[in-house]
Formats: C-alpha cells, sequence, structure tokens
C-alpha cells in the first residue's frame, strides 16, 4: 500500500527540485485520483511539514527541495526504481511535446 510519504516523496523525485506546488501537481499526474484526493484533503500538505523535519528532504534554497541520498534509498526498497525512471522519462517527453506545440511545431536543434 501506497502512503501519503511514498507519493511525496516520489513525486518529487520525479520532477527533480520543486516547490510544494509542483509536488502537487506531479503527485496528480503520476497517481491519478489517489493523488488527487491526497492533495484536496491535505494529507500532501501535511506530508510536506513533516518531511521538511527529516533528513529525508533537503532544501536548496527558499521554498525548494530535492530528495536526499536516504530518502532514495527509502523509496527504492517500496518502489522499483525503473519505475519511476520510466516515469520521469514520459514527463519530459509530454513537457518537450507541449513546448514544441506552444512553439508552433518548430524543431529545436
Amino acid at each position: 500500500m501506497i502512503s501519503p510519504f511514498d507519493v511525496y516523496l516520489a513525486a518529487l523525485w520525479i520532477q527533480g527540485p520543486a516547490r510544494i506546488q509542483e509536488i502537487r501537481g506531479a503527485a496528480k499526474r503520476l497517481f491519478g485520483e489517489f493523488g488527487e484526493r491526497l492533495v484536496v484533503s491535505g494529507a500532501l500538505t501535511s506530508t510536506h511539514g513533516v518531511l521538511r523535519g527529516t533528513e529525508l528532504v533537503i532544501q536548496v534554497k527558499r521554498g525548494v527541495y530535492v530528495i536526499s541520498p536516504e530518502g532514495r534509498a527509502e523509496l527504492r526498497a517500496k518502489i522499483s526504481p525503473r519505475a519511476l525512471t520510466n516515469r520521469r522519462l514520459f514527463l519530459m517527453k509530454s513537457e518537450r511535446r507541449r513546448y514544441m506545440k506552444e512553439r508552433g511545431g518548430a524543431r529545436a536543434m
């Protein structure tokens, strides 16, 4: 069973350095209805508050966080690293498609 802590850490791992707003958005995209319920209920925000006080999350600048090596190790024990990497690649491809669509379809060289 996936907990709000796992969803938060997975979203942070995939999103990279991120603010809580970006983590909420990533949780909705990655975990669908379950992620949406966590965001609406405030569970993800309270998880953020708890994890800020641990060694699992590192603040790199004001309001921007990354997952620590300890956080990655804990998440790897629950979710396959390959699955996380595949999700990250999928996210990058979708963002690139959106960017190319906004630019008018021109290919960047």
